[in-house]
């Protein structure tokens, strides 16, 4: 709903989710709000979390990543990068990628991030970041496309 605020009535906020409530939720959540910008995707892997995301090549400025990139979802790093190759399709070429790391080893996910084509551009700390119905300081890590 921020981001959705963020980038006004002439951007659109994709929210990709393999959960169909929380995706229902939000929209639901944006409609009392009057903010019609948001589009939802929802993604289905069954048991697998799925690692495609539905969007076009090189059609999005801006990738935000909370609490994705963690073992519960991705048991190994392999699935990790699988669907950063895919963030990396999708992001413009001038384009960047936030990640709010949740659940992992800071520098274990710089590592993984940076084996798909990405470069470390900033590190933001002691960020105030809403998180699991609570504020709490965090980080947030800017990656670029390599070139």
């Amino acid at each position: 709903l921020i981001l959705a605020r963020i980038v006004g009535d002439k951007g659109r906020v994709y929210a990709v989710d393999k959960n169909k409530k929380v995706l229902g939720e939000l929209m639901g959540r944006a409609f009392g709000r009057s903010l019609r910008n948001i589009e939802d995707k929802f993604v289905s892997g069954g048991a697998k979390t799925p690692t495609e995301i539905p969007l076009l090549d090189e059609s999005i400025d801006v990738g935000w990543f909370s609490d994705v990139l963690h073992d519960g979802y991705f048991e190994k790093d392999e699935e990790k990068e699988e669907l950063l190759r895919d963030v990396y399709r999708i992001l413009k070429e001038d384009g960047f990628i936030a990640v709010h790391p949740v659940h992992m080893e800071k520098e274990r996910l710089k590592k993984v991030i940076k084996s798909t084509g990405f470069y470390l551009v900033e590190e933001y700390q002691e960020v105030v970041l809403f998180h699991g119905n609570e504020f709490h300081e965090g980080r947030i890590f800017k990656f670029k496309k390599d070139r």
